[in-house]
């Protein structure tokens, strides 16, 4: 069986195939990498992806409503089999999927999943890069979030110690998360010069996760599809076709974990162990020559081309059936090793435009903001002095946006008064 190949074969989409294969590869980390270990280091198969890209024209949603599709299906059938309620099972498939949320929403809804027997859930954020902005934001709602998701990544145990200023909030015991959660993501933003900079990558979370970047200018026209047979209901027959065929591999390796009651096991060959690690020294002696931000994202990078290799040995569908005992062989690695160079091939441009585009953004909302508090005191005008005092720059700033103003003809001097010019 080759899942990948089926479901890009079940879909008609001009969505970048970068994009496809990165939403099936989550949804077999998700439904099929919760039962497998490695016996040599403590690495979970969950894969964390964020798909970046401008609106409307690099096909995310589509994307992530064809995974959501393989991963619905694949629950209603797995809980379905244990002879659920139709409504216990809707109620389940809410639980397994955090969107966005306070950080304290997010950790009541592992607990409420986590009691109903639920030890593996997904992040599926359509604004993940709001919600980024907000948790490095103190004093925001969500400030902190990044700390709980770097724990559910590892599947550690995670308390959320709460204030004891009143009498009310005395009774109340600190939130916690419990070990051992197995957690995957597949989520999107926009433009991610929007969202990040550099101290944002530096911290832990970001380099946990694959930033999946496509430009505009890599969505050929040739390649492209009428929106209007997008979901078609043939695509979707297919793709719960392809679900069910993934569910009967997912009550196999349910029951032989069951039965176990340990995970089950991934056998590597030397041959691939050693590309691995090949790999990650290079990665470390490349990051230690040269810190650049981009190697230490890469740096990272070798944890993921083993999560990957694994997912990928998965996918041939080539193990023991009486053990169900996985084989991770050279061709599982060359392929995980080649996801990942295709990923960096715009990631490098990225990360190294981060603090310049920001910049550039920052200084023309600036402008913009300063254009609109002339505009609003209309003929009258807007006094220097008075200007100065309430736009939170300094004189200089605010003498070089004047001048850049005047000389554009969107505004004018009249005495000591800037005027906006209809």
């Amino acid at each position: 069986m080759n899942i990948i190949k089926e479901f890009k074969e079940s879909i008609d989409t001009d969505a970048p195939d970068i994009f496809q294969e990165a939403a099936i590869l989550h949804s077999i980390s998700f439904l099929l990498g919760r039962y497998f270990e490695f016996d040599f280091t403590p690495t979970k198969l969950n894969l964390w992806f964020i798909l970046a890209g401008a609106p409307g024209i690099t096909r995310k949603s589509t994307i992530s409503k064809y995974n959501d599709i393989v991963i619905q299906q694949c629950l209603r059938n797995y809980f379905g089999r244990q002879q659920k309620p139709v409504q216990e099972i809707e109620d389940l498939l809410n639980l397994t999927n955090i969107q966005q949320g306070s950080k304290e929403g997010v950790i009541d809804k592992i607990v409420l999943a986590h009691n109903k027997g639920l030890n593996h859930m997904t992040v599926c954020d359509s604004e993940f890069g709001e919600t980024i902005l907000k948790a490095f934001k103190a004093g925001d709602y969500a400030h902190g979030i990044n700390t709980l998701y770097s724990r559910l990544y590892y599947g550690e145990p995670y308390v959320m110690d709460l204030s004891m200023r009143t009498e009310s909030s005395k009774k109340q015991l600190p939130r916690r998360i419990p070990e051992g959660m197995y957690v995957t993501m597949l989520s999107a933003m926009q433009e991610p010069y929007l969202y990040l900079h550099r101290e944002m990558i530096q911290q832990g979370l970001l380099r946990r996760i694959l930033l999946i970047y496509i430009k505009t200018t890599d969505m050929k026209m040739e390649n492209w599809k009428s929106p209007i047979t997008r979901f078609h209901k043939r695509e979707e027959t297919k793709l719960k076709t392809l679900a069910n065929k993934i569910s009967q591999f997912m009550w196999f390796f349910d029951k032989l974990y069951v039965d176990s009651g340990k995970m089950l096991n991934i056998e590597v060959v030397p041959a691939a162990k050693n590309m691995v690690t090949f790999q990650a020294r290079k990665a470390d002696e490349r990051v230690r020559n040269d810190p650049s931000l981009f190697n230490l994202v890469k740096q990272s990078q070798w944890e993921y081309a083993l999560k990957l290799s694994a997912l990928y040995a998965i996918n041939r569908g080539e193990w023991n059936p009486e053990t169900a005992k996985l084989q991770m062989i050279n061709i599982d690695v060359q392929q995980a090793f080649g996801f990942v160079t295709r990923i960096n091939k715009n990631l490098e441009e990225v990360i190294d435009s981060l603090d310049i585009k920001r910049k550039v953004m920052e200084v023309d909302e600036t402008i913009e903001r300063i254009l609109s508090l002339i505009k609003r005191k209309g003929e009258v005008g807007y006094p220097y002095s008075k200007l100065l005092m309430n736009c939170g720059l300094r004189a200089n700033q605010l003498k070089s946006i004047l001048e850049t103003l005047v000389i554009r003809g969107q505004i004018k001097l009249v005495d000591t008064n800037y005027v906006y010019i209809e």
